[in-house]
């Protein structure tokens, strides 16, 4: 397979699963639960990291991929191409939700529960943390790659409850272009 279609593929993955989990848990007024939705997340990441991360390195996230070339890690000729590719996986997964949840008044965007200042301050705190914590575990000598989703899902319940996980900014790209969402 080729590094593009890992990340184009992998991102559709983990946002239909990931914003799945968000829709499901709405219809069913919860029965996902909060810690439900983060644990998708999280283990979800860790299988398409366990999956394509020996094609593409797994990024799945515009702003990993945009830190790798930074760090020298991705060939910055690569980079617009794993953008392309996470945005269309994010927006085919959000298409397929679509056709499978006409109804859902979101499709599963990430809403602000707290003030726009609030939201915004933990939004990037928590960007902040995620970035180094994948960048740390994935870079690191004797990387603990096995954490990943501890990490991502632990982010990802921390931070939901006020700024509904806009860390992953990819899978925000998703919804948001749907017709009928938000």
């Amino acid at each position: 397979m080729h590094r593009l279609g890992a990340e184009c593929l992998g991102t559709f993955i983990l946002v239909f699963a990931g914003t799945g989990a968000i829709i499901v848990n709405d219809l069913t007024h919860g029965a996902v639960t909060h810690p439900g939705i983060a644990l998708t997340f999280g283990l979800v990441a860790f299988a398409m990291i366990q999956t394509f991360g020996w094609v593409s390195g797994a990024h799945f996230n515009p702003a990993i991929s945009l830190a790798m070339v930074a760090l020298g890690k991705l060939e910055p000729f690569w980079a617009p191409g794993y953008l392309l590719a996470q945005f269309t996986g994010a927006f085919g997964a959000s298409i397929l939700l679509k056709a499978l949840f006409p109804n859902h008044p979101t499709l599963g965007a990430t809403l602000p529960a707290g003030s726009e200042m609030q939201s915004l301050v933990l939004e990037f705190t928590l960007s902040f943390i995620l970035m180094i914590s994948i960048i740390g575990c994935c870079n690191a000598p004797g990387s603990a790659i096995f954490l990943a989703p501890v990490i991502i899902g632990g982010i990802y319940w921390a931070g939901s409850p006020v700024c509904r996980d806009n860390q992953w900014r990819v899978h925000e790209s998703g919804p948001i272009p749907c017709p009928g969402s938000c």
